[in-house]
């Protein structure tokens, strides 16, 4: 069983020996037992501001809301940069298990209070980071673009790129990338504890909306973007980011093709127009329709009569009885 110190400081200015002590758990499932601090009562010599708050801290503490502990721990250090209120801060996460939180606050505690803790209360700190130590693992985080918040479990730790490796609990870990701008990117591992370092590489990707494209032509003129016919005379619509082809058509005019550039999204208006065609155009396309069309027409009467069956004359009217009936008829050959 690890004793700490510093959690309980006597708000209610009562000898250290007539509290009972606070507990909390400890990273191996035992109690951690926390004795009054040896340093004075550290409520009385906070500032009037800071005082209210601590005394709450205390008071949620001594009930197992850590978490809400936490926070008002953390407004009385706000207010007074008292470094004793560190130890507070790192109980609090210790007791949440979170272990990651805890072990840079000991740190902190150590180096900023320095010359206010006893041998035996920095040998209990120390103590403490050797435990919890156990239970966290490194883990690096590469990720781009820089300048992009990077996550673990929802806590922002920092920006891309990050100096070094951090610290987090161990188990499956969550860490998620975010910019504005970009699409967010997320990666599930597992940290084993104080193992060899582990790596997580995400990459952004940008996160364009469809742009707008309008696109004004001609009275009677067809329009098509990318090849697909869109509409006639004006059209406007939606498209991906990037770069588009648009032509626009019709009868006796030339078609025009122009390109539209809309990688960075956002919204374009195109205003192309197809020219009448020239007369020499016109003229020089005569020629060939009336030679198409008389050989048209000279392969159809070549047909006609090439396959047509011939005729002969009609042969002289045949004569017959059908019982009392007199039969005559006409027949008429092919050959």
């Amino acid at each position: 069983m690890l004793a700490t110190f510093g959690s309980v400081r006597s708000v209610w200015a009562q000898p250290a020996a007539s509290k009972a002590p606070m507990t909390s758990p400890s990273p191996t499932g035992d109690t951690v037992h926390h004795s009054p601090a040896e340093h004075g009562d550290l409520q009385a010599s906070l500032p009037e501001s800071a005082r209210a708050d601590y005394d709450v801290a205390m008071m949620l503490f001594d009930a197992g809301d850590y978490a809400g502990a936490r926070l008002k721990f953390q407004l009385a250090y706000d207010e007074s940069h008292d470094a004793r209120l560190l130890w507070d801060l790192a109980v609090c996460e210790n007791s949440l298990r979170h272990y990651a939180l805890a072990l840079p606050l000991v740190r902190r505690f150590l180096a900023a209070a320095a010359g206010s803790i006893t041998p035996v209360e920095r040998d209990e700190a120390e103590a403490l980071i050797r435990v919890i130590s156990n239970f966290v693992g490194p883990l690096r985080i590469e990720g781009d673009p820089p300048g992009a918040s990077v996550f673990v479990d929802e806590v922002k730790i920092g920006r891309t790129p990050l100096r070094g490796p951090v610290l987090v609990d161990m188990g499956d870990r969550k860490v998620a990338l975010r910019k504005r701008g970009y699409k967010e990117a997320t990666a599930q591992i597992r940290v084993l504890g104080p193992s060899d370092e582990q790596v997580v590489k995400l990459l952004l990707e940008r996160d364009i909306p469809a742009a707008t494209l309008e696109v004004i032509a001609g009275a009677g003129q067809w329009i098509a973007v990318d090849d697909g016919m869109v509409g006639r005379d004006k059209w406007e619509g939606l498209v991906s980011p990037g770069k588009h082809v648009i032509k626009v058509a019709g009868a006796g005019y030339k078609p025009k093709e122009v390109q539209a550039d809309l990688s960075s999204g956002g919204r374009a208006t195109i205003w192309v127009t197809a020219q009448p065609l020239e007369p020499s155009d016109r003229s020089s396309r005569w020629p060939l329709v009336a030679i198409l069309g008389s050989a048209t027409a000279l392969i159809a009467v070549v047909a006609y009569y090439g396959l047509r069956p011939s005729e002969t004359r009609a042969s002289s009217p045949t004569h017959g009885s059908l019982g009392d009936i007199s039969v005559g008829m006409t027949t008429q050959a092919w050959q």
